[in-house]
């Protein structure tokens, strides 16, 4: 989901994962900004109830990165479009296959690095079926360390349907 301020358009990827418990409105998403001691600042994003439906609603907020960790502890009971996944990983690897050809390959050629190989994704990317554990190691990686787009975009494949409640994610 998008938030524009200022003409600068924000990506918040997990508004639309959950409805608030409390009242069912949506989420909505806010980014934060606290001044460091020694120069800098921190980011932090919040997600709460849009408090559309229930201006009083006393659903508090929760962090993203509480967020992303519930959604790890909770990785087992989701229902994912494995379809959509194994296209998504398929595209990483050809990615990857690109970047391999076109900037490795040279840094290899040049010395610069002592192996390239990748049987393994060659492999992964001939099988019809894309392995559980490898749908969740690459959902696992997307949440931890993939950019809002790339969260965004792996969040369209989970089919689980949570609400927010006391800065808890819960299945419905």
């Amino acid at each position: 989901m998008f938030h524009q301020k200022n003409g600068i358009k924000k990506i918040f990827p997990f508004k639309s994962l959950c409805k608030c418990g409390p009242c069912g409105g949506s989420v909505t998403a806010e980014e934060k900004f606290k001044k460091l001691k020694y120069n800098g600042f921190s980011k932090y994003v919040y997600y709460h109830c849009s408090r559309a439906i229930d201006y009083d609603c006393s659903e508090v907020y929760i962090t993203e990165e509480d967020l992303i960790k519930q959604l790890i502890a909770n990785i087992d009971n989701i229902k994912i479009n494995k379809n959509l996944l194994s296209k998504s990983i398929k595209a990483e690897i050809e990615r990857f296959h690109t970047l391999k050809t076109q900037v490795l390959q040279q840094e290899y050629v040049k010395g610069n690095l002592t192996d390239i190989g990748d049987d393994y994704l060659t492999n992964q990317t001939k099988q019809k079926q894309l392995s559980p554990e490898m749908a969740k190691s690459y959902l696992i990686h997307i949440l931890k360390a993939g950019t809002s787009e790339e969260r965004q975009r792996i969040l369209s494949v989970i089919q689980t349907k949570f609400i927010l409640h006391n800065r808890e994610l819960r299945i419905v």
